[in-house]
């Protein structure tokens, strides 16, 4: 009866790699379809046909979870989602009393406007069946 019991328990625990590996996967579906989409978003508002902004877009998966969005070396792209006031800057030197702008950007919100438009597709990769 333990050598039944042995088996049975080994069972269930595949069974629970498989559902676990399977829930990853759908998680991985849906990160790389928001990564897709951001990357289209970033192009078509011609923000940069490639550089360091679509080379910091990355995910990360975890157990139940995963982490989408722009790491190194695109750094700045809190500047272009969100924009800046006016800045100012001190000259060199002898200059240094004289102050002058170095102007501002203006928000573009491509991660947003990528979050609003894939909502459903990855609400509907994440509620769909697993096996």
């Amino acid at each position: 009866m333990a050598k039944n019991t042995f088996k049975l328990t080994s069972f269930a625990k595949q069974i629970e790699k498989d559902l676990a590996k399977a829930e990853r996967d759908k998680l991985r579906k849906a990160a790389n379809l928001f990564k897709r989409r951001l990357r289209a978003n970033i192009k078509a508002l011609g923000l940069v046909d490639e550089g360091n902004l679509l080379k910091g877009v990355d995910s990360i998966t975890m157990e139940h979870a995963s982490l989408i969005g722009i790491g190194a070396p695109g750094f700045h792209a809190l500047i272009l989602e969100y924009g800046t006031g006016e800045r100012f800057t001190l000259g060199n030197g002898e200059k240094r009393t004289k102050v002058r702008s170095t102007g501002s950007v203006g928000p573009t919100h491509f991660f947003l406007k990528t979050m609003q438009e894939s909502a459903a597709d990855v609400q509907k990769i994440l509620t769909e069946d697993w096996l």
